[in-house]
C-alpha cells in the first residue's frame, strides 16, 4: 500500500517544450529560452505556488551561463519550501534508436551530475518527452542511472490492454522497472481556434481546457505547455476564476511530477515488458550522414578512453561528450530539422570526435613508433587500414590507392607498438581480367559474371546467400516528410541499371572486386506528369567495392552512392538463402539483441510471417526497424551477420534483406517545415558493410563482425609507448564491454549480457587488480569474486577495478 496515495488532486504544472535544435539552430533557441526563462522567474516572483519543469539539464546551464545572477533565485525555488521548480531529465532528451546505449547513460549522468552540483537536488524522475520510440532496454538504463519514474515520449505499437495514457510499470530486464507518468491532460490556448467546424479563441479555448480538467477524476496530472510562445499570464487568470467557479468542484492547484509520481501505488499497476517501436521510420534515414558522424564519434570515445586507461590517464573528455549528447538531440540525430540546424549538428559532432582523436594520440605519448590501439574484445587476427603516415614495419603490406592494410593478431583491449615502416614496403595487388571474373578465398567463392556477384560459402555445406542481384541498388518513387515516408509505387532495381566490373585486383592480404553502375536516364514516369522516372528523380550512380580477405571469414563492401534530385528512396538490397517461417532477425539495440518480425510489404505467400502493429503505426512506420552495429538474420540452416557503420533503417521481407541509405522527401508535415535542399543528401555518400555467414548455433558471430567496423584497430603514428597487454576481458563472448576509462584512481568498466541468455564468466585481468560491485558512478559495494561474475539475461553491470592497497575517492 502506498503511504502517499492521495485522491481527487490536480498535480499542474507548467513547462516549455524545448527543441535545442529544430526550426531554429542551437543558438537562435539559446535566446528564445532566455526570454521565456525570464517571464518564468518573474512568474515565480508575482505568483505564489507557482510550478514549472526544467526537463533538461543542459537549458538550465546555458541560462545560467547568460544569467549567472539567477542561480540563488532558482536554488530557492528547487527548495519546496518557496517554491515548486522542478528539475527532471537528463543533460538533454536524445533519440533512444540511433545512439549506443553508452551514449544514453553518459547523457544522464551529466544531467545528473549538473542538477546536483548546481542545486543539490539529483532527479528521480526522468524525461523522455517527444523522443520517437525507445527500445526495450529503457528502464534498466534509466533505473542505472538513478531515475525511478519517467515523463515518457512517443510510445508506438503499445499492446491494446496497455493504456499509455494511464501510469504503468515498465519492466526492463534483470528486474528493473521505471513507473511511467500519464502523458498528462493538457491545458491549452492554441488548438481548435482555426480551421475547425466551431472555433474558439484563445480565452475560450484556456477556460475550456481549464473546466475539462477540473471535471476529470482521480489523481490527475496536467501541463500548460509551449515551445518557442512565452507562456502566456492568461493562464493565471484563467486558473483563478475557474477556481472561484469550483463550488462544489475541486480546485486546479499546482503540484510536482515527483509529488504525483510518489501516489501512485505501482502495486496494482499494469505492467509492461518490451519496446515502443516503430514510429517515423523515415527518420533512420533521413540526412544519413549524422547518423554516420554520430557513430563515428561514439566508437572514438570509447577508443579514446581506453587508451587512457592503458597508460594510466584519466581522460578530460567531459566537453566531447556534452557536445556528443547535443548532437544526439531527438531532432538532432534524426535528421529532421533545416539546413542551418544541420551545420551545427555536425559541428558538435565533429567537436566530440577531434577531441577524442587527440585525446588518444596523445594518451599514446610522442616518439617514433606506430602505435595500434585495439578496442575490440576479439583476440583473432584482424585486417587492418591504415595510411602512409602510420604504417607498421615488419609486416606484409598491401596497398589500395591511399589506403593500406596489413594483418596481426591482437590481444583484446590492448596496444601493440611497431616501430615506423615506410610506402615502399606495400605490394601493389596484381590486376586481374574483369570478364567473368571469378575468385575464391578460404571462405568464399565469388562469380562476377554478372557484376551483382554470386557468392557462396566455402565453411559451410548450406549457403545462405541469394544467387540472384546481391547488392542490388533499389531506388522508388517517396514523397514523404523528414519525418515518414511516403511511398508512391513500386520499387526499382537492376533492370533499369547498368553495371559493370571496372577492376579485379588480388593481392597477398585480400581480394578487391569494384564495379561502377548507375540508373538508366530517359524512363517515362509512371505517375506525376514530369522528369525521369517521377517527378524529382535526378540521377543515380554508383561504385561498389568487395574487399575478401583472404583468410578471415567475412567480406566487406564499401558502396559509395551519388544522387542528384529529390522524392526518393534509395536501398541496398541483399537476398538470402533463408526460410522466411523460419528465420528470425536479431537487432542490436541499446545494451541488448532484440528479435524482430516483418510487418510492411510482405508478400502474401509470406503473410503468416507478418506482425501485425497497431493501425496508426502504418501512418509513420513504412518497414524498416533501428539498429546499431548490426544484425543478424539466421534459420534453423546457416545464418547471415551483416554489420554497418551508421546506417540504422533494416528490415528482412520474405528472402530479401533492405537496408536504407538516403530519403529525400518534400512533404511539410511537424512545424509546419518543408524540407530544405540540405536534407534530400545530394551528391556522394559512402556506406560500409561487413558480411559474415555462420553456423545457426552460433548466436555471437554478429557481435565479432559489429567490432570489424565499429571496434576496428586504431593506427596512431609517433608515439612512445611500449606493447600493453590486454586492459580485461570477459570469458564468454556474449559479454559485452560498453566502457572502461580511469576515474578517480580506479579503473571503471560497464558490461552486458547481449543476447539475453543467464551467463556465469571471469573476468580476465591483471592479478594484482580486485574487483568491486559498483554503481554508473563508480561509487564502490562489495568485493567480488571476479572469476565468478553473474549477469542475468540482458543486464548492465558497472565494475570497479582497483589494486588491493588502493582507496579511491568515491565520495
Amino acid at each position: 500500500m502506498n503511504e502517499n496515495k492521495m485522491e481527487d488532486k490536480i498535480f499542474l504544472t507548467t513547462i516549455h517544450h524545448s527543441d535545442l535544435t529544430w526550426q531554429f539552430p542551437y543558438e537562435e533557441y539559446d535566446e528564445i529560452r532566455e526570454e521565456q526563462l525570464n517571464i518564468v522567474m518573474d512568474f515565480f516572483e508575482k505568483y505564489p505556488g507557482y510550478g514549472y519543469i526544467f526537463d533538461q539539464a543542459y537549458v538550465l546551464q546555458n541560462y545560467l551561463e547568460r544569467n549567472p545572477k539567477k542561480l540563488e533565485q532558482i536554488r530557492a525555488y528547487v527548495d519546496e519550501g518557496r517554491g515548486m521548480l522542478e528539475l527532471i531529465g537528463g543533460y538533454c532528451i536524445p533519440d533512444m534508436n540511433l545512439i549506443s546505449g553508452e551514449s544514453f547513460l553518459r547523457n544522464c549522468m551529466l544531467g545528473r551530475e549538473f542538477y546536483q552540483k548546481t542545486c543539490g537536488y539529483t532527479p528521480q524522475c526522468a524525461s523522455l518527452m517527444d523522443s520517437f520510440g525507445t527500445p526495450f532496454q529503457t528502464p534498466q538504463m534509466l533505473a542505472a542511472a538513478g531515475y525511478h519514474y519517467l515523463a515518457p515520449g512517443r510510445m508506438p505499437n503499445a499492446p491494446e490492454d496497455l493504456d499509455v495514457d494511464a501510469p504503468f510499470v515498465w519492466q526492463g530486464a534483470a528486474g528493473t522497472s521505471v513507473t511511467v507518468a500519464p502523458q498528462g491532460a493538457g491545458i491549452d490556448k492554441t488548438s481548435y481556434v482555426t480551421n475547425v467546424p466551431v472555433m474558439l479563441d484563445e480565452d475560450e479555448r484556456f477556460e475550456k481546457t481549464f473546466t475539462d480538467l477540473q471535471k476529470m477524476k482521480g489523481n490527475v496530472l496536467a501541463y500548460y505547455i509551449s515551445e518557442v510562445q512565452m507562456l502566456d499570464e492568461r493562464f493565471f487568470k484563467h486558473l483563478e476564476a475557474v477556481n472561484a467557479n469550483a463550488g462544489a468542484e475541486r480546485k486546479v492547484t499546482f503540484g510536482r511530477l515527483a509529488d504525483y509520481c510518489k501516489t501512485l501505488d505501482e502495486d496494482i499497476l499494469p505492467v509492461y515488458k518490451g519496446e515502443f517501436n516503430p514510429v517515423f521510420t523515415g527518420c533512420y534515414t533521413t540526412r544519413i550522414g549524422v547518423k554516420q558522424q554520430i557513430r563515428a564519434a561514439e566508437n572514438a570515445l570509447f577508443n579514446a578512453e581506453l587508451a587512457c586507461a592503458l597508460t594510466d590517464r584519466e581522460p578530460d573528455l567531459e566537453k566531447a561528450w556534452r557536445q556528443l549528447a547535443l548532437g544526439q538531440f531527438h531532432d538532432a540525430a534524426c535528421g529532421c530539422h533545416h539546413d542551418a540546424c544541420n551545420t551545427g549538428v555536425m559541428k558538435k559532432l565533429q567537436f566530440a570526435l577531434s577531441c577524442a582523436e587527440d585525446s588518444c594520440a596523445e594518451a599514446l605519448g610522442r616518439g617514433t613508433a606506430v602505435a595500434v590501439l585495439n578496442p575490440s574484445a576479439s583476440g583473432e587476427e584482424q585486417l587492418i587500414e591504415t595510411t602512409a603516415g602510420a604504417l607498421p614495419a615488419g609486416v606484409p603490406l598491401q596497398r589500395d590507392g591511399d589506403r593500406y592494410y596489413f594483418t596481426a593478431k591482437l590481444l583484446p583491449l590492448s596496444v601493440k607498438t611497431f616501430e615506423a615502416g615506410c610506402p615502399d614496403e606495400a605490394v601493389d595487388p596484381l590486376k586481374r581480367d574483369t570478364a567473368g571474373y571469378c575468385g575464391e578465398t578460404d571462405c568464399f567463392a565469388f562469380d562476377f559474371t554478372n557484376p551483382m556477384p554470386k557468392i557462396k560459402s566455402r565453411r559451410y555445406g548450406h549457403s545462405v546467400f541469394g544467387q540472384e542481384n546481391f547488392g542490388e541498388i533499389i531506388f522508388r518513387h517517396e514523397s514523404g516528410s523528414m519525418w515518414a515516408e511516403v511511398l508512391r509505387e513500386v520499387p526499382y532495381g537492376a533492370e533499369f541499371q547498368d553495371e559493370e566490373v571496372c577492376d579485379v585486383e588480388e593481392g597477398p592480404l585480400f581480394i578487391k572486386v569494384t564495379t561502377r553502375g548507375a540508373v538508366r536516364p530517359g524512363h517515362r514516369p509512371i505517375s506525376g506528369n514530369a522528369g525521369d522516372y517521377w517527378p524529382g528523380f535526378g540521377s543515380l550512380s554508383f561504385k561498389k567495392e568487395y574487399i575478401f580477405p583472404r583468410y578471415l571469414p567475412y567480406f566487406r563492401l564499401r558502396l559509395t552512392v551519388d544522387f542528384t534530385g529529390y522524392n526518393t528512396k534509395i536501398s541496398l538490397r541483399i537476398p538470402v538463402e533463408l526460410d522466411p517461417l523460419k528465420a528470425k532477425a536479431l537487432y542490436d539495440t541499446p545494451f541488448a539483441a532484440v528479435c524482430r518480425k516483418p510487418y510492411f510489404e510482405v508478400p502474401y505467400k509470406y503473410r503468416d510471417t507478418a506482425q501485425p502493429m497497431q493501425p496508426g503505426v502504418y501512418n509513420y512506420a513504412k518497414g524498416d526497424y533501428p539498429a546499431l552495429h548490426w544484425v543478424d538474420y539466421s534459420d534453423d540452416q546457416a545464418g547471415l551477420s551483416i554489420a554497418n557503420t551508421g546506417t540504422p533503417g533494416h528490415q528482412m521481407v520474405g528472402k530479401d534483406i533492405f537496408i536504407s541509405l538516403q530519403r529525400s522527401g518534400t512533404n511539410c508535415q511537424d512545424g509546419t517545415m518543408y524540407p530544405q535542399p540540405g536534407s534530400y543528401d545530394n551528391g556522394e555518400h559512402v556506406f560500409d558493410f561487413a558480411f559474415s555467414d555462420h553456423a545457426p548455433e552460433e548466436d555471437t558471430a554478429a557481435v565479432a563482425l559489429g567490432a570489424v567496423l565499429n571496434r576496428a584497430p586504431v593506427c596512431i603514428a609517433g608515439t612512445s609507448v611500449q606493447n600493453q597487454e590486454s586492459l580485461l576481458r570477459f570469458s564468454k563472448s556474449n559479454v559485452a564491454v560498453s566502457a572502461a576509462y580511469r576515474d578517480k584512481g580506479v579503473l571503471i568498466v560497464r558490461a552486458y549480457e547481449i543476447l539475453g541468455k543467464e551467463t556465469q564468466c571471469g573476468l580476465i585481468c591483471s592479478e594484482g587488480l580486485s574487483c568491486y560491485e559498483s554503481d554508473v558512478y563508480g561509487n564502490i559495494g562489495e568485493k567480488l569474486d571476479k572469476q565468478q561474475l553473474q549477469f542475468a539475461p540482458f543486464e548492465i553491470r558497472t565494475f570497479v577495478l582497483k589494486m588491493e592497497e588502493q582507496q579511491g575517492d568515491f565520495s
